[in-house]
């Protein structure tokens, strides 16, 4: 029960944490219909969390939103910081998981067509850090690109020699394109 308590209040600290903004977005619109539209999915995954690998009380929320950009967005479940992420090409299928290990993150979309994953930020260690996240083939991909140092001295660490894909990242966080996670509705 404290578990599920704590997943709780996560959970809507998360979701008010992104609401705070005016300038955060919902879950991007597919950009491409898909054959059964992601609704079907959803409300399967609604109805019967366990068949699609999620304990009884499945996921979270979701977001729709093309990670390698090809023009169809993947659904991104996210339970306990963990993404489960499954492809909406054809039938859905579960591609891949990727644990963030920590219990503050923000996720941000780009307009930049070069980078159609999410820019991410996470906190731990006295710093902030700043990501690039995307889907190459069906893995994952994190591109750690910079931390700033709020603990000690305020400095900025750059970790990724990408002047391009770091200014496209600190322009995502500048217009607070934030993604907020639409919770999963049982039926």
């Amino acid at each position: 029960m404290r578990k599920q308590v704590l997943s709780l209040l996560l959970l809507v600290f998360l979701l008010c944490a992104c609401q705070q903004d005016g300038g955060a977005i919902a879950a991007s619109s597919a950009r491409e219909a898909q054959p059964d539209g992601p609704q079907a999915f959803l409300s399967a995954v609604a109805k019967e969390p366990t068949r699609y690998g999620f304990d009884e009380e499945g996921p979270y929320g979701y977001v729709l939103h093309d990670l390698d950009g090809d023009g169809i967005d993947e659904c991104l479940f996210i339970k306990n910081m963990r993404f489960y992420i499954f492809s909406l090409k054809g039938t859905p299928e579960h591609v891949s998981d990727y644990n963030f290990a920590t219990a503050t993150a923000r996720w941000y979309t780009s307009d930049d067509p070069d980078y159609p994953g999410l820019f991410i930020s996470t906190v731990g260690g006295g710093q902030v850090h700043y990501g690039y996240f995307s889907l190459k083939g069906n893995e994952p991909k994190v591109q750690w690109l910079w931390n700033d140092n709020y603990a000690t001295d305020g400095s900025t660490e750059i970790l990724l020699q990408d002047e391009v894909l770091i200014n496209a990242g600190k322009a995502a966080f500048v217009d607070t394109r934030e993604v907020i996670f639409t919770p999963i509705q049982a039926n």
